[in-house]
Order: C-alpha cells, then sequence, then structure tokens
C-alpha cells in the first residue's frame, strides 16, 4: 500500500478509474478531481477503487461529488 500518500489528485483527462487504486492508503484524506462535479459524474469508477480507505466524498472544482464508485470494471 501507500501508506504515506494524504492527498490525491486525479485530472480532467482521466475517463476510468480501476479497483483498488488506493488500496490500504490509510492516510489519505483527501482526493481532489480538477474538474466539475458533472465532469466528474461521467468518469467510470470502479465500486472498489477507493477499497481500504475512508474517502467517502471528492473535492471539485465547484463543489463536492460523490466518491461511490459505479460499475465493476475488468
Amino acid at each position: 500500500g501507500c501508506t504515506a500518500l494524504e492527498s490525491a489528485y486525479i485530472g480532467t483527462g482521466v475517463v476510468e478509474i480501476g479497483n483498488e487504486i488506493f488500496f490500504d492508503c490509510k492516510k489519505l484524506s483527501t482526493v481532489t478531481y480538477l474538474g466539475t462535479v458533472d465532469a466528474w459524474n461521467k468518469v467510470k469508477r470502479d465500486y472498489f477503487w477507493l477499497h481500504g480507505t475512508k474517502i467517502d466524498k471528492i473535492v471539485c472544482s465547484d463543489g463536492i461529488g460523490d466518491a461511490s464508485g459505479t460499475m465493476i470494471i475488468g
């Protein structure tokens, strides 16, 4: 795991996020998407993309986005 990671940024060019990309990142407290909430909602996210973290929201440029996954990818 990434035991020291405390924050992460996701660029607007990302269109899909696979499973467990932040697995066991126990110090991860903030994930920021550099685009809007509407654009974030269009990113395909595996149901388990945040498995092992306590993240429940995504900070977007115009508000807060839902951190839940949208599908099983793989």
